[in-house]
């Protein structure tokens, strides 16, 4: 197969991030301090994300020229 789907490729990844951290989660004794801080790193990972996550979006929707099969056979 000489085709591969970018959608799906980085699908494939992401699950695979989420699984590996899904290894090294552990259960914690909740407190107010620990509640609070785990709130704030969520909020700024998801101010860092956000951003990032949009701009791959807007990348994997740009259309792409498709080549007609006149214009393969012309080229050989």
């Amino acid at each position: 197969i000489n085709a591969f789907c970018v959608w799906c490729l980085a699908s494939a990844v992401a699950a695979t991030v989420i699984a590996v951290a899904a290894w090294f989660d552990h259960v914690e004794d909740h407190r107010a301090v620990s509640a609070e801080r785990e709130l704030k790193y969520y909020f700024m990972s998801l101010l860092l994300f956000t951003p990032i996550a949009f701009g791959a979006y807007a990348y994997l929707i740009q259309p792409k020229a498709i080549e007609t099969i006149q214009q393969i056979r012309s080229n050989r």
